[in-house]
């Protein structure tokens, strides 16, 4: 029987190596090591949060706390123009689809 990794940091580390993304990446390819686990979740209850954490992704809806902030990524990107932020704002998954109706208060 082959070992698993001790500590959730080292399993964290080794599916990321493996590209795995998403849970559904991880059940399909987690077998390509050895010392992955089936379930992570339930072999590191202990030290578990969550998928995004284990593969060290930035969880979805996640935006700039500020329209200020936004503004800042969205002017690194070289966005000049509305119709250039609409076409490429996925470039940044911090900035939001309608900054206007996000950032309305500010």
């Amino acid at each position: 029987m082959k070992t698993k990794y001790v500590t959730y940091a080292e399993a964290s580390e080794a599916a990321q190596r493996l590209g795995l993304k998403t849970n559904k990446d991880y059940r399909k390819g987690y077998k390509q090591d050895p010392k992955l686990p089936a379930a992570p979740q339930q072999f590191y209850a202990e030290d578990w949060t969550d998928w995004y954490d284990f593969f060290g992704a930035e969880r979805p809806g996640e935006i700039y706390a500020t329209y200020a902030e936004a503004s800042e990524a969205a002017q690194r990107l070289g966005f000049k123009r509305s119709t250039e932020y609409n076409q490429s704002y996925k470039r940044d998954p911090k900035l939001p689809s309608n900054p206007f109706q996000v950032y309305a208060e500010d």
